[in-house]
């Protein structure tokens, strides 16, 4: 892949889950990232050091290792294991945060397998973040004040390079899943016009953190 081509890659940052989706030589590629994050140097409350769980072995596939700018962290599945997992539950979470950006490195670097890349991005977000307008446009430009520029991060030891060319950060988490089911890898409505008019049911509300 050259530095000229653009992807265009979705991430939804959920509660419990980031999801991510890129099209790629015409089929749609996802990867589901569990939403836990904490400080690599940082031990757990009943004393056990990052060294001595994994010598212990108590989880089956360690979390990933993310370093940014000479801050470590580990992202993803058994984290608690590991370390003390960073817990927010805030609207601000979505806009920008260490352990955000921390996650958004590990799915991203999965969803494009490191290296140079450009990138377009469209960010899926819970209805009751955007429900509001003036609420939806701040969150929008606190994370492309972040997001849009060039990222220097590595994930298990390889780096990446990614320029995020753009955000659309308003859409809500219905509507990108109503696109995933209608549109194909070329943006194309696929359902008919009759399912563009049909009513849609929408169950929303709040899960804990796991």
């Amino acid at each position: 892949m050259t530095i000229s081509e653009l992807d265009f890659v979705g991430w939804d940052p959920g509660y419990g889950a980031n999801k991510f989706a890129r099209v790629y030589n015409g089929e749609l590629v996802t990867y589901v990232l569990t939403s836990a994050v904490g400080e690599a140097n940082r031990s757990k409350k009943d004393g056990l050091t990052l060294g001595g769980v994994v010598r212990s072995q108590r989880a089956g596939r360690r979390p990933f290792h993310v370093t940014v700018s000479d801050v470590e962290f580990l992202v993803g599945p058994h984290v608690s294991h590991y370390t003390e997992p960073i817990e927010r539950m805030d609207f601000n979470r979505f806009t920008d945060s260490p352990e955000l950006r921390a996650t958004f490195y590990a799915g991203i670097y999965h969803i494009i397998n490191g290296g140079v890349h450009r990138v377009a991005l469209a960010v899926a977000l819970p209805v009751e973040v955007v429900q509001d307008k003036a609420e939806a446009i701040r969150v929008e430009r606190g994370i492309r004040d972040w997001l849009v520029g060039e990222h220097v991060f590595s994930v298990d030891g390889v780096e990446t390079v990614l320029t995020v060319t753009n955000v659309r950060a308003k859409i809500p988490q219905p509507v990108a899943t109503w696109f995933d089911w209608g549109m194909d890898t070329q943006g194309q409505w696929v359902k008919g016009k009759v399912s563009q008019r049909a009513p849609a049911l929408i169950i929303t509300g709040h899960q804990g953190h796991q």
